[in-house]
């Protein structure tokens, strides 16, 4: 499967045109093994036409479109700050880069016209950012008249030597570690050997969103897709879930900040026998939850062995639900920075979701499970462990205590 030749430098992850996001790729590798050439294909016998009706559930939501799409471009700079673009202007490569010389521009965009999907236009319209690109094109021009009046932009196909990172990532990696410079992020993502994007499966000219699957190493991507598809030992509906959280990791292009809304938990029946639990005092119990349990699922586990020991954990199951989430699960909070626009979005997209209510963070752990977004935002939390610990090994920031611990999260709630 073709790709582009741009991807996240981040995390590995392609961005899509708006007339990509249905699987028809899938559907052109069937015809064209099983159709067109079928002495080429070992497992014809096995391999069943991709179901159009299983196929539309891969199709990429609108909103994880539009986030693939909202970029960071992180760029050599001019002394006083700024780029100036033009059409014989070339940016070297900064292999060392230092202080100040690296610029973060916020907004930067890819034109959704299908035709011109290869122009990516930038523009940036706060100063506290660093710079303002120039115009390149006049009133007159056809891409200019698809972009917003009295708003500079370039064409960032000029600019050789850049890289850009998802805006939802950027923001998990600065909240996290405000101390990263973007000479240091720079360092790392352009020489990029050494960066984990957890086999990712995207980047250069593999920068497709189907090439992300976790396929057999002499595997053709588009054959594993075609052996999902044509599983009979599950449902259309597991087949549906082991695309999108299982080995098909479509979850990788679930942006990072929306979180799930939740309930809170119904009233329990009562157990069918007390447990040696119900005969340990609260405090006992509460020691027990906070310092040997990272997982909520057995919190509420506990919750329903008995009447007894329910009356001692259910008043009391969002609080440890809470505790245990700060300990081991931190990336399920929102984040952000206060040293960029737009850094701050993650926290009113909370406010929206909860309304000021008290948040239900038993039940909460429970959707979060369930979630594309959650499980890509842990993920993307573990890469921005790693972009860190680079910048350490490269000797431009110290140590970082609490890196190595965070990045072993797993994805169990």
């Amino acid at each position: 499967m073709g790709g582009a030749d741009s991807f996240c430098g981040l995390t590995g992850g392609c961005y899509f045109e708006t007339n990509d996001v249905y699987p028809r790729a899938i559907e052109d590798a069937y015809k064209y093994w099983l159709e067109d050439n079928p002495d080429t294909q070992p497992d014809r016998e096995r391999i069943v036409k991709p179901p159009v009706e299983i196929l539309e559930k891969f199709i990429i939501p609108d909103d994880d479109v539009e986030a693939s799409l909202d970029l960071v471009l992180i760029t050599p700079i001019d002394e006083d700050g700024c780029y100036e673009a033009d059409d014989d202007h070339d940016t070297p490569a900064l292999l060392e880069p230092e202080p100040g010389s690296i610029g973060a521009f916020v907004n930067f965009t890819i034109s959704d016209m299908p035709y011109y999907s290869g122009f990516r236009a930038l523009h940036c319209d706060e100063k506290k950012f660093v710079g303002k690109l120039t115009k390149l094109y006049n009133d007159q021009d056809y891409f200019q008249q698809h972009f917003e009046d009295g708003v500079d932009y370039t064409n960032v196909n000029l600019i050789s030597n850049k890289m850009y990172v998802r805006l939802d990532a950027f923001r998990v990696l600065m909240g996290r570690f405000p101390e990263i410079g973007m000479h240091m992020l720079y360092r790392v993502l352009f020489r990029r050997d050494s960066l984990d994007w957890e086999q990712c499966g995207l980047m250069a000219q593999d920068a497709f969103w189907l090439n992300v699957a976790d396929k057999n190493e002499d595997e053709d991507v588009e054959l594993f897709w075609l052996r999902l598809l044509s599983r009979t030992d599950i449902t259309p509906d597991e087949i549906v879930q082991e695309a999108k959280m299982g080995r098909g990791r479509l979850y990788y292009h679930s942006r990072v900040d929306r979180f799930p809304s939740a309930d809170y938990l119904p009233s329990l029946n009562p157990g069918s026998g007390p447990s040696v639990l119900s005969k340990l005092t609260f405090d006992l119990l509460w020691y027990l939850c906070e310092n040997f349990i990272d997982n909520v699922q057995d919190v509420a586990a506990l919750a329903v062995l008995d009447r007894a020991t329910r009356t001692f954990i259910l008043p009391h199951i969002d609080r440890i639900s809470k505790r245990i989430i700060e300990l081991h699960h931190p990336y399920l909070f929102p984040i952000g920075t206060r040293d960029y626009a737009r850094g701050l979005e993650e926290f009113d997209e909370w406010d929206r979701i909860w309304k000021g209510q008290s948040e239900a963070w038993c039940a909460y752990a429970r959707e979060c499970r369930l979630s594309p977004h959650m499980k890509n935002r842990a993920r993307m939390w573990r890469i921005a462990g790693n972009v860190r610990d680079q910048i350490s090994k490269a000797g431009l920031l110290p140590p970082d205590g609490s890196s190595q611990a965070r990045t072993q999260d797993v994805w169990s709630l």
